[in-house]
């Protein structure tokens, strides 16, 4: 779009994107590269992308996942991409006969590191209990070098009840459905997981309503992989470390 917002056309970065782009990419607030991806329903089902901080497209690389879900958002640290391969899972019958994507239990949840230093690097990834996250709130390596990712957690009978309608109720614990958890995150890259393993809270949360569990919410640039709390305009509640 143009300076008074009128729209010019699609932009595919001179010919070199051929996937989808997220609505939520990740400007590194000292390089001034963006990180983004694309999801598909059909192979490749995730593809990384880097934008130098010029504008030019330099990096896309596919991210191996066993089946299409809806990322909806990911995050980075000043090391890592955050992959969140969470259990709401694509089906082709499901979208005959209405939303086509839908919580799968027995595909899992896992979070995925990948250096974003090198194009090729290799995706490590860290089982967790199944949930599903909308929007992060913001990631950063602390100083023993572990990953701390911040953001709202929702259950399967939370997600059952946004899509039937009842997403208010949902958000703020009534007819059963709890709402989302603030609850931080922390994964070691260096750590060798090869089976599953739940990663250790390191704090809770009071209630968040809405904010960076529903849509429509942002995290301001300059918290984009630094050390702080989740900033939304909705959010409800904080949680302090022990």
């Amino acid at each position: 779009m143009d300076r008074d917002l009128g729209t010019i056309g699609p932009c595919d970065f001179g010919g070199r994107l051929h996937t989808a782009m997220t609505a939520h990419p990740k400007t590194d607030p000292d390089t001034g590269e963006l990180h983004f991806y694309g999801y598909s329903p059909v192979p490749p089902y995730l593809t990384y992308h880097r934008l130098s901080a010029v504008g030019e497209l330099v990096v896309s690389r596919r991210v191996r996942v066993p089946k299409p879900t809806l990322m909806h958002d990911a995050a980075i640290t000043a090391h890592h991409v955050v992959w969140l391969d969470l259990p709401l899972t694509f089906s082709l019958r499901r979208m005959l006969t209405g939303f086509p994507f839908g919580w799968e239990e027995s595909y899992g949840a896992r979070l995925g590191v990948m250096r974003h230093d090198d194009p090729m690097a290799t995706v490590r990834w860290f089982e967790i209990d199944p949930c599903y996250v909308f929007h992060v709130g913001t990631a950063h390596e602390d100083e023993t070098g572990k990953i701390v990712l911040d953001g709202a957690r929702y259950a399967a009978a939370d997600m059952a009840a946004a899509w039937s309608g009842r997403r208010r109720r949902a958000a703020s614990g009534a007819a059963g459905a709890e709402g989302p958890d603030g609850v931080p995150r922390l994964v070691d890259p260096r750590a060798r997981l090869r089976r599953r393993q739940a990663l250790r809270t390191r704090s809770r949360a009071r209630a968040i309503r809405g904010g960076i569990g529903g849509s429509g919410s942002s995290v301001v640039a300059p918290l984009v992989r630094r050390s702080a709390r989740p900033a939304a305009a909705s959010v409800v509640g904080s949680s302090s470390s022990p």
